[in-house]
């Protein structure tokens, strides 16, 4: 066939794309039936803007992010006005947040657990007090019988409900719970501890583990008093935790709440066992890291939590400034949000376990800059990870609010093109906003509830469509089938 006849065919069906998509409300169907139009007549002509451009509409329209984006990206390249480049890159804006939709969804689906629900802050010891908490308790070996540890933790915490159970290299202390503890090592233990066992650490604790857990952080203030007189701990926030070395103990909220600060303590007291002279960003990078979790098969991946409240994503340090900052990193430092985002980089590539090993067989002195190097991750992963983790977080955030900016510029922008709106594209939903989309809904008998919900998405989207479309056709002066 020749190149006439080829681009005669593309444009064949091309047209047959547009007269289904300027029917009122297409079916999914009939859209799908155009897809595979505007598919052929790239085939035909896969570098003409038009085609390319619908294509990344179309999926749009249809749900199809990834597909969306990836034509998009293309258009973009394509693309010969700043103007068409500005339109395509809010599109696309607007396609990666709806991929974050999906991917935060599934933090939540049937079938996974999450560890750990977001939270604001927490009550943490600060490490100068923990280097002075003192050995009350009795050392105990593991397989040795606890029930002189058990004696001397009920005579300490005289006047509390307190209710244990020995399983495994575990005591687990409920104190003034309504969950016992065996529920306590089912839900927030076991499984967690296995993984762990399995996926770093060689030597196991040899002295018996006690966890002295509650789902209510002033109870576990009393019990820090009478255990550790000495040391005061202030009651500001719904989560309290601590691991003390000496005693080989773990006090922390945990049930209702999560388990996320258990999770954290007990990394820090597998690490004592397995690597004591861990570097500090290390131990606190690797704790902070399964404070949010989710159960993938057998897999336990890690998730964006609390950490970010007070983060922006134009403050993330490159990586080399980063591998610097870790050298001086404390307990209450800023730095450690910063160590876990990297450890989250890492853990995605399935490279957290490596780090680990690396640093226990190169020793207390190991850097992160040695370990990054050593890894191979660069710059480019590192940004395009960050954008998209704080993207992610924005949306869990919002849980489906239209109060994302990329979410929002692409409505505004639609809606200026469709109706001559004059909105300001700001990224702020606000009350214009609202009032615009309640004037489209009406213009295309739709209910005018001011809502963006399905039906009214696709319909707007699939109207914008058709204005860029019809732009290019003016700016061609291409006849079309009307």
């Amino acid at each position: 066939m020749s190149v006439i006849a080829e681009d005669g065919e593309a444009e064949q069906n091309y047209q047959r794309f547009l007269a289904i998509y300027r029917q009122e409300r297409p079916t999914k169907a009939e859209l799908r039936k155009a897809l595979d139009y505007l598919e052929s007549a790239n085939l035909f002509a896969p570098d003409t803007y038009k085609y390319v451009f619908s294509m990344g509409a179309l999926n749009n329209t249809l749900g199809r992010w990834e597909e969306a984006s990836r034509w998009l990206e293309k258009a973009r390249s394509l693309a010969s006005t700043d103007q068409q480049r500005h339109y395509i890159q809010t599109e696309f804006e607007y396609c990666q947040v709806q991929l974050a939709k999906l991917r935060v969804s599934r933090w939540a689906s049937p079938g996974v657990s999450i560890s750990f629900i977001m939270k604001r802050g927490t009550v943490e010891m600060d490490q100068s007090n923990i280097d002075k908490l003192p050995q009350r308790l009795p050392v105990i070996s593991i397989g040795d019988s606890s029930r002189p540890l058990e004696g001397t933790l009920r005579r300490m915490l005289r006047g509390m409900d307190v209710k244990m159970v020995g399983k495994d290299v575990f005591l687990v202390v409920g104190v003034e719970d309504d969950i016992s503890p065996e529920v306590h090592y089912e839900r927030g233990i076991k499984d967690f501890y296995n993984y762990f066992r399995n996926q770093y650490f060689e030597d196991l604790p040899r002295r018996l583990l006690v966890v002295l857990i509650s789902s209510r952080p002033h109870v576990l203030v009393e019990a820090t008093r009478k255990l550790y007189p000495q040391v005061g701990l202030p009651l500001y926030a719904p989560f309290l935790g601590y691991y003390n070395p000496a005693d080989n103990l773990i006090m922390t909220t945990g049930g209702r709440t999560g388990y996320g600060t258990l999770l954290h303590e007990m990394i820090h007291a597998l690490i004592e066992a397995d690597f004591p002279q861990a570097p500090p960003w290390l131990n606190e990078g690797l704790a902070s890291l399964y404070e949010r979790t989710q159960w993938t098969s057998a897999r336990l991946n890690t998730l964006p939590n609390w950490r970010m409240d007070r983060m922006r994503e134009d403050n993330i340090p490159s990586l080399q400034v980063l591998a610097g900052k870790a050298k001086e990193i404390g307990l209450h430092s800023n730095e450690i949000a910063e160590i876990r985002l990297l450890l989250l980089f890492l853990d995605q590539r399935q490279l957290v376990d490596d780090l680990y090993r690396m640093a226990k067989e190169k020793g207390s002195s190991f850097s992160l800059e040695e370990a990054l190097s050593a890894l191979g991750v660069n710059e480019e992963d590192w940004r395009l990870f960050v954008k998209n983790t704080f993207r992610d977080y924005s949306v869990a955030q919002d849980r489906g609010a239209l109060s994302n900016p990329d979410e929002v510029r692409f409505f505004q922008q639609a809606l200026n093109q469709v109706l001559g709106a004059n909105l300001k594209v700001d990224g702020i939903w606000g009350p214009s906003s609202r009032e615009k989309l309640v004037e489209f809904q009406t213009m295309a008998q739709l209910e005018p509830d001011g809502i963006p919900g399905p039906r009214t998405m696709a319909e707007l989207k699939r109207r914008y469509t058709l204005t860029q479309v019809k732009q290019l056709e003016e700016a061609s002066n291409v006849q079309v089938i009307p």
